[in-house]
């Protein structure tokens, strides 16, 4: 999944009979420098507002943690419009 700007993507593996999500930013980012030396605090919403995953972007640009619901990845972002947001944690 890819948020509408090209900035971010999510991508999910699996792990351990369950998943992983991956948060990735875009290099091409106008935003990227300041994020990666900022480390800001940052949490991916699905489009039902559920958070997917909150943390800070690792030197590479990216955010890894384990999928927090029962559903799998696919079915759960289609039953929320396939979309999702990054937010920083206020």
């Amino acid at each position: 999944l890819v948020t509408d700007d090209n900035y971010w993507t999510l991508h999910f593996l699996p792990q351990d009979g369950g998943w992983q999500v991956i948060l990735s930013l875009s290099a091409q980012a106008p935003f990227a420098a300041r994020l990666l030396s900022e480390q800001p605090q940052l949490r991916v919403i699905d489009g039902g507002g559920a958070i997917v995953l909150q943390g800070r972007l690792d030197a590479d640009g990216e955010c890894e943690r384990a999928w927090p619901f029962d559903t799998a990845p696919a079915p759960h972002f289609h039953m929320y419009g396939a979309g999702f947001a990054v937010e920083p944690v206020a």
